[in-house]
């Protein structure tokens, strides 16, 4: 099987969750506690939300690695463009998101950003990249030199 930027989408959108849900209780300790030693919590939340999302994009990422078809890349322009098409889709998808969460409290200057929602989108954004990279990576490690399997790139 192929991966292509819809499956890669739909394999975020779990991460997307994972994180928003450490992020919003992150948030609501930290609206909670106002300044005492309890904000220190929110930090630990949102650690936690990012080291779980880690651990997902390695799991995850190593399971599609063993689905997925290996790619073989050569010099040409078209063939790196329509790959990197595969991540940017999904990427931008969550910065988009992010960006809406964020615009209406921009243009009508409100003071309240819900950054904890904007923080959680790029970090899912980043978290799709990096599964990406697992996905794409794992092959190639486990093929070793010499072994006639997938590559990134012509030998």
């Amino acid at each position: 099987m192929s991966l292509d930027s819809r499956r890669l989408l739909k394999e975020s959108v779990p991460l997307g969750g994972l994180l928003s849900a450490w992020y919003v209780l992150g948030a609501l300790v930290a609206a909670i506690a106002s300044g005492s030693f309890l904000g220190t919590l929110s930090t630990g939340f949102r650690i936690v939300g990012t080291a779980t999302a880690a651990v997902f994009v390695v799991s995850r990422g190593v399971a599609l690695a063993r689905e997925t078809r290996p790619i073989r890349l050569s010099g040409d322009l078209r063939g790196l463009l329509d790959e990197s098409t595969v991540v940017a889709v999904p990427v931008l998808a969550w910065v988009g998101l992010a960006t809406l969460v964020a615009l209406p409290f921009s243009v009508f200057r409100i003071l309240t950003i819900p950054s904890f929602l904007v923080a959680a989108f790029v970090q899912t954004a980043i978290a799709t990249a990096g599964l990406y990279v697992v996905i794409r990576v794992v092959p190639v490690l486990c093929s070793g030199p010499g072994s006639g399997r997938a590559t990134l790139g012509d030998d």
